[in-house]
């Protein structure tokens, strides 16, 4: 809940950042570019490390380096710091506690009802965004841009973590569990497959084409959405309540797409 929703506020910032340095759309943007084009490359990275230490620790560092990435984001003077931080060091972090890593948590507590919890995690991503798009806006008005970048990273590093370091556990089994509470349910990890055996998948394709299509219809809306609010002349706070409307639909869209695809499961299986 907590990296979507900070990762996707980086698009507040547009319009206070260039009144403040006169850095155009284009120069902006290519933060958010540089910011994507790392998540992705750290992916593959995060998941070898998942598998071999467990989501838990991931998740947590992961989360602490994006808090730490905002707390530096307020001391910015130059465009190479602000890709730097955001573009660089906000992605790793993005890449080991967003979708990927949480999907991987939520797998190893559920077999049964498996697409409806996922569906359920990512309502909680959508619910995260609710809430720090127009979080970030209101800090921009009463506390600037820097105070809103040092606000967002400690909600991050003195909320987000602790409640994933003492209230998450990486499987069911660290706390003499089963996975969806039943005795009888067992999670079996999937043998990974080599990145030439992926390659030759046409499931692998289409997931790829998905994630695609997904993150750019994504990023370039709800990046974009509060600097062109401000331009409408909207408020910073009025920005950010308006890039959250589209998420509004996404949640309940998720939810009816979990119970979709556990029905469906369960009518093949």
């Amino acid at each position: 809940m907590g990296a979507f929703g900070l990762n996707l506020s980086g698009g507040q910032f547009f319009a206070p950042l260039a009144q403040e340095f006169g850095w155009g759309l284009a120069t902006l943007s290519s933060a958010a570019a540089l910011n994507m084009i790392v998540w992705g490359i750290f992916q593959p990275l995060m998941g070898r490390m998942i598998d071999r230490f467990g989501p838990k620790p991931v998740i947590v560092a992961s989360a602490a380096l994006m808090g730490i990435a905002f707390l530096l984001s307020s001391t910015i003077s130059t465009i190479w710091e602000f890709y730097f931080y955001y573009g660089i060091l906000a992605a790793i972090g993005f890449a080991g506690c967003g979708s990927m890593a949480n999907s991987v948590l939520v797998a190893r507590w559920y077999v049964r009802g498996r697409a409806r919890m996922l569906a359920q995690s990512a309502m909680g991503m959508n619910i995260g965004q609710l809430v720090f798009l127009p979080l970030a806006g209101w800090l921009i008005v009463t506390s600037g841009f820097r105070g809103a970048f040092l606000v967002l990273g400690m909600l991050m590093i003195v909320v987000i973590v602790p409640l994933v370091l003492f209230v998450t556990q990486s499987s069911p089994d660290k706390i003499n569990q089963a996975p969806d509470g039943d005795q009888l349910s067992t999670f079996t990890p999937p043998k990974s497959a080599s990145l030439s055996q992926a390659i030759r998948n046409s499931d692998f394709w289409a997931a790829t084409f998905a994630f695609v299509t997904c993150g750019y219809s994504l990023y370039l809306v709800v990046i974009h959405l509060p600097r062109f609010a401000v331009d409408l002349g909207q408020t910073f706070p009025q920005a950010g309540r308006f890039s959250a409307l589209p998420l509004v639909q996404a949640r309940f869209l998720c939810g009816r797409a979990g119970s979709w695809l556990d029905g469906l499961a369960r009518r093949t299986c």
